[in-house]
């Protein structure tokens, strides 16, 4: 888990980074010791999980977890303090546990437990929407995003490719590109989109323009307005 711990005692966050890294070797940990600097972590990285002190010198806790809950995708949160007469504001602000210091390293596994659960469970549903449906030989099939390698244009309706098959859509290029993700999935031509994982060489073509080889063996052209974002994209 991707983890930012916020408190404002030094020895506090050294003592549960040790307990973080001892439950699992994996956790990335960055540390802030009051507000500004944990929205600052936030703004630059996505964060599974978010450790909050109540008291950050003259700040709240509670104020930090009340932004966080503003976010678009809020990381899960754990309060973790010397104090117990806040729990019940705590859970109102949507936390996950509460904490209690001197830490008890078996009552931080089970937290740690409980939120890598509801982490995976929350992966699992999203990975079960990016299923499509497509028609197919007079049946509706479903499609996983991961198995579209690209999507071409055609009369007012869409061809899907995958490794082996492909299908029709009656759906329009815009509307695909706006439900694929965007890290994965580029228009690299007003005709076509594609996954950019699936792209096996490129080469240059006509008039500053691109051509992808991609691996179902299709030769898919980049136009020229969308070489610099393909580029850019691909760091190359």
């Amino acid at each position: 888990m991707n983890i930012l711990i916020v408190d404002d005692e030094p020895l506090a966050r050294n003592e549960l980074t040790f307990l973080l890294k001892r439950f699992s070797s994996k956790n990335q940990i960055n540390e802030a010791s009051n507000i500004r600097e944990a929205q600052s972590c936030l703004l630059q990285e996505q964060y599974d999980l978010v450790f909050i002190d109540i008291h950050l010198g003259k700040e709240s806790g509670m104020t930090l977890a009340k932004i966080m809950n503003q976010m678009k995708k809020p990381p899960k949160i754990i309060f973790a303090t010397a104090y117990d007469q806040y729990a019940l504001e705590a859970f109102e602000q949507n936390a996950q546990d509460y904490l209690l210091k001197p830490y008890d390293y078996d009552r931080l596994c089970k937290s740690l437990e409980k939120v890598t659960n509801h982490i995976q469970k929350s992966k699992s549903h999203q990975e079960s929407r990016q299923v499509f449906s497509v028609c197919y030989d007079e049946k509706v099939v479903m499609v996983k995003k991961q198995e579209i390698i690209s999507i071409e244009a055609m009369q007012g309706k869409t061809i899907l490719y995958t490794p082996k098959t492909s299908f029709y859509s009656d759906q329009t290029l815009q509307k695909w590109l706006s439900k694929l993700p965007k890290d994965q999935f580029l228009k690299v031509h007003r005709s076509y989109i594609i996954n950019i994982r699936e792209i096996k060489t490129i080469e240059p073509w006509f008039n500053q323009t691109l051509r992808l080889h991609m691996s179902n063996h299709q030769a898919i052209p980049v136009s020229r307005s969308h070489v610099k974002m393909l580029k850019s994209k691909l760091d190359f």
